[in-house]
């Protein structure tokens, strides 16, 4: 019987193996028997890891969202100690568009499994997940803009902050529709921070 590090080792090996076919041949193709065969092992097998695709298309998009937070948390280290508010919306909305191959696969990933999979308790719980680093981010770049007066003193952060998701969802929806190109949508966030802060009109050095 395998340990629980071992069962979370072979569990993440069936995630990659997803992720490799949906790179490689498009999530449409990324069944149970075509994961098991990525694998290298038994439809049995893998069931015996997973009750169902759901719970493998939850596990999959949750690891490479815990990693994006990771990476976005690092992004705005790199601003510095006490970074321009400005700065770190910037940093914030870029990183969670998908501007590269990657990042669109991991994007289709996501909006297959919403839109085909039975509506489940995963989804809104993994949903919940991948929102909560990115709106504690923005929300708390937000909050010193305010404290510097760089916005309205009666600013509802949070109501400002969905505001700001609510548009970026629309852009990463244009982006995958190829409607913009990379350049534009990170003008287009620069354009969006800019009507929200007193920011300055050289931001787009900041990059």
């Amino acid at each position: 019987m395998l340990g629980p590090e071992d069962r979370a080792l072979r569990r993440r090996q069936y995630a990659d193996a997803l992720w490799r076919i949906a790179e490689r041949d498009g999530v449409e193709r990324a069944s149970m028997r075509a994961i098991a065969s990525e694998a290298g092992t038994s439809l049995g097998m893998l069931q015996h890891h997973f009750a169902d695709k759901d719970e493998l298309l939850a596990l999959a998009i949750r690891d490479r969202m815990q990693k994006k937070h990771a990476g976005l948390i690092r992004s705005i280290e790199r601003l510095g100690s006490d970074p321009e508010p400005a700065a770190v919306l910037v940093a914030a909305l870029r990183h969670r568009l998908p501007l590269t191959s990657k990042l669109r696969t991991e994007a289709r990933v996501l909006q297959y499994w919403l839109v085909t999979e039975a509506r489940s308790p995963l989804q809104s719980e993994v949903l919940v997940e991948s929102e909560q680093v990115l709106t504690e981010v923005i929300g708390r770049a937000l909050g010193a803009a305010r404290s510097q007066s760089l916005v309205s003193g009666d600013l509802d952060v949070a109501v400002l902050t969905s505001a700001l998701l609510v548009l970026n969802d629309g852009l990463m929806r244009s982006l995958m529709l190829g409607r913009h190109t990379a350049a534009e949508a990170k003008e287009i966030i620069e354009t969006q921070v800019r009507a929200v802060l007193r920011a300055p009109q050289t931001m787009s050095r900041q990059r």
